[in-house]
């Protein structure tokens, strides 16, 4: 099922883009953009960028540790259970590359109906740090954000920004010790009897 509204994008997406011209020399020009092109550049040197570092699998296969774009290695190094730290460095340096792709690989965390990862606690710590760092985005976007997942997810980020993101952990702390208590106390008066 295709989604009726569209993400608006970071603000930083609508501001003005600056472009350099570059001047080509008059003196070399044949009238051939490619010619020209090929002269000009003829003596510049580019230095190549250097491949992404190495590192093995977990079968010691080489492989690389990155792909060199932020956004696709946070798309598939961001997985359920992944660290809250490591996935909002991840989210950073996918911002810092295209916010507006940052912002949809936020709403694949949550997707839950076929769109996304299904990942609920990842996608409550990509809203807390757009929450913390872009907040107006994440005004903006409340709509696209809730149909990505579900309505429910919206009072739940409201509910960590105002107690804490790690408010539900400690709750769930609490419950199971409480319940091992319980159960030790039972299981100690079977014993007496």
């Amino acid at each position: 099922m295709a989604s009726s509204s569209s993400l608006l994008g970071p603000p930083e997406v609508y501001g003005p883009r600056t472009t350099t011209v570059t001047a080509m020399a008059t003196s070399a020009a044949t009238g051939n953009p490619f010619i020209d092109l090929m002269v000009d550049n003829f003596n510049t040197t580019t230095t190549a960028t250097p491949p992404p570092p190495m590192g093995y699998t977990e079968k010691k296969s080489p492989t690389f540790l990155s792909t060199g774009n932020p956004c696709l290695d946070a798309f598939f190094h961001v997985t359920p259970n992944t660290p809250p730290a490591t996935l909002t460095n991840r989210l950073h340096k996918a911002w810092e590359h295209n916010p507006l792709t940052a912002l949809k690989l936020v709403c694949n965390l949550r997707g839950v109906r076929g769109t996304g990862k299904s990942d609920k606690e990842g996608y409550y710590t990509a809203a807390l740090w757009l929450h913390q760092h872009h907040p107006k985005t994440l005004a903006c976007n409340v709509g696209p954000l809730a149909e990505f997942g579900y309505f429910k997810d919206l009072p739940e980020i409201l509910y960590r920004i105002l107690e804490g993101p790690e408010v539900r952990m400690e709750a769930k702390k609490a419950r199971r010790e409480a319940k091992m208590e319980r159960e030790s106390g039972r299981w100690m008066g079977r014993g007496r009897r």
